[in-house]
């Protein structure tokens, strides 16, 4: 409680400094695919278009996003799409299989996250036997994450991850994103 330390901290009205609408605003983008993508995994996800943008922040030529004002940034992806897959053992039948998505977060190309999505099930009924999941999803893919300015972010599906029976012969065939 010096006149040295009451000099370099500024009170804070409230319990936490808070933003301001317009500098919320400021950070903030919304893209999307206007096609889809066949994914060969791992693969960066596309995005060609900029639904807001304020900032000019994302690049959509190259999908990645080039951070404007260092702070904490939370990161949402909403995953809409059709994967198939192919079963090939008999092993798998009449048993819960379960499938999710894995992505992942670059920052100047080093991976800094993994986040997996909400497991789908498929029950195979027979073999050979190919069949659709559908991914309708929204996934905190990076939380609280601690970008400089100039960082830049992009997002790769990084796999598709099962969990099947014992002894399977399962594969993925296409992940249109």
């Amino acid at each position: 409680n010096t006149s040295l330390f009451k000099r370099l901290v500024i009170p804070c009205q409230t319990q936490f400094p808070v933003l301001s609408e317009s500098e919320i605003q400021s950070r903030q983008f919304l893209v999307q695919k206007s096609s889809g993508q066949a994914i060969t995994i791992p693969q960066k996800i596309t995005f060609q278009t900029k639904i807001n943008d304020p900032s000019n922040q994302f690049n959509t030529t190259t999908s990645e996003w080039t951070v404007d004002k260092t702070g904490l940034y939370d990161l949402f992806i909403y995953n809409n799409s059709t994967v198939q897959i192919e079963n090939n053992s008999l092993n798998t039948v009449g048993s819960n299989n379960f499938f999710k998505c894995l992505y992942s977060i670059y920052v100047n190309g080093i991976r800094l996250a993994i986040m997996g999505g909400q497991d789908q099930v498929i029950n195979f009924s027979t073999t050979p036997e190919i069949r659709t999941i559908n991914f309708d999803e929204t996934i905190i893919v990076g939380e609280k994450l601690a970008l400089k300015s100039g960082d830049v972010v992009s997002i790769l599906l990084d796999n598709i991850e099962t969990k099947l029976a014992p002894g399977y012969a399962t594969r993925l065939i296409t992940a249109p994103i």
